[in-house]
């Protein structure tokens, strides 16, 4: 429900528009007097309130003290879209000269009022012009003060609650600075796709594996590539680095071109029987498959290998360690012995599934950022 102040503001505002249009339909002299439009109207935008003081102060020569003014003086404010006689007519003419073609906005608490405001005082019978706010109280300019011009009385807020109806406010308030965007975050480590405190960070292991060379990120590009799948190849290229990046020869897969980065590496990789291609219907290793994707059962097979045919590593185990946690029963069974021996040296724990629950996720692929803290831990252990 509308209070009734807003409803009597609303008709207060409607009759004294009507009443202009009336006046202006009928032909009725509207009794303006010498001078009465605003000597100086500022153009709306945002109005300061000492800007707002001097131009309404500037209207002093023109409507100098004691100049006789009544309710015969009219004016109508084309901004306001209001018309009165007497203090109301004068109030709103120092209003225009202050704030332009600025809208008004009405309030009911006193705590708002500023300088320039228009305030309808004495019980709804009076309007005053805020010159001053002081502690306490207001110093106003208004007209049909004794029928003429005052500048200057104060009033006491205590006078004024007395019979406060309600202020109208013409300043512009500013669009509410946006919040500043939130600082980018630069990533870590160089990558713009690694950040600081996420669990790969954890230890040492990440930034380890990129200080000793064993990983870097994209060629041209400042991502690592997180959460990518890591591939056969490169795969291949970081056991290579581990094992010193040593020259062999060994017979070319149909599918690996010899000028790829990877090439030495999977040249070296099916030396050494680390990393083994796939078999043709002959039975003979003739393609490598290096942008295929490598499952985490694949890359523990991989670890082994280069661990007891590269390093000498005695790689058994007794698989209990790995059984126990889940997801042991999807290992294939080629992959169980080496699964088994990378859980018992801490290589690889588990993946942390979405429901927060870990699982060996044997079938998933590894990724670049889990092979970066195994490739740490493998290096550390050697």
């Amino acid at each position: 429900m509308q209070r009734l102040s807003e409803i009597s503001g609303r008709a207060r505002r409607f009759a004294l528009a009507l009443m202009a249009a009336l006046a202006l339909v009928m032909g009725m002299p509207a009794a303006l007097a010498i001078g009465a439009q605003p000597a100086y109207a500022a153009q709306g935008a945002s109005v300061s309130e000492q800007e707002a003081y001097e131009r309404i102060v500037a209207l002093r020569a023109q409507y100098p003290e004691g100049m006789r003014w009544t309710n015969d003086d009219y004016y109508l404010s084309p901004a306001l879209y209001q018309a009165g006689y007497g203090c109301h007519a004068f109030a709103l003419i120092l209003s225009d000269a202050a704030f332009g073609s600025n809208p008004g906005t009405t309030y009911e608490d006193l705590s708002q009022v500023r300088v320039g405001d228009i305030l309808r005082v004495n019980y709804d019978t009076h309007t005053v012009v805020v010159l001053e706010v002081r502690d306490g109280g207001v110093v106003v300019a208004e007209g049909n003060y004794n029928a003429s011009i005052h500048w200057g009385r104060v009033i006491s807020f205590g006078e004024l609650s007395r019979g406060f109806m309600y202020g109208i406010t013409r300043y512009v308030e500013p669009e509410p600075e946006p919040e500043p965007d939130p600082e980018p975050d630069q990533g870590y480590y160089g990558f713009s796709d690694i950040h600081e405190g996420e669990w790969y960070t954890q230890g040492g292991l990440f930034e380890y594996a990129v200080d000793h060379g064993l990983m870097s990120g994209y060629t041209d590009s400042d991502l690592f590539g997180t959460y990518d799948s890591i591939t056969r190849g490169q795969v291949a290229v970081i056991l290579h680095r581990m094992a010193g990046e040593p020259t062999v020869a060994a017979d070319p897969f149909d599918d690996v071109d010899e000028d790829a980065y990877y090439a030495p590496a999977i040249a070296w990789a099916r030396a050494t029987g680390v990393i083994n291609g796939y078999r043709d219907e002959s039975g003979a290793y003739t393609t490598f498959g290096p942008d295929e994707p490598v499952t985490r059962e694949q890359l523990a097979v991989m670890l082994c290998n280069y661990a007891s045919r590269v390093a000498g590593l005695d790689v058994s185990s007794g698989l209990d360690e790995a059984a126990s946690i889940p997801g042991w029963e999807n290992v294939s069974e080629w992959a169980r012995p080496a699964m088994g021996w990378i859980v018992d040296r801490g290589i690889m724990s588990g993946k942390t599934m979405e429901d927060g629950s870990r699982n060996l996720d044997p079938q998933g692929s590894a990724w670049r950022v889990s092979m970066a803290t195994m490739a740490a831990s493998f290096h550390q252990m050697l």
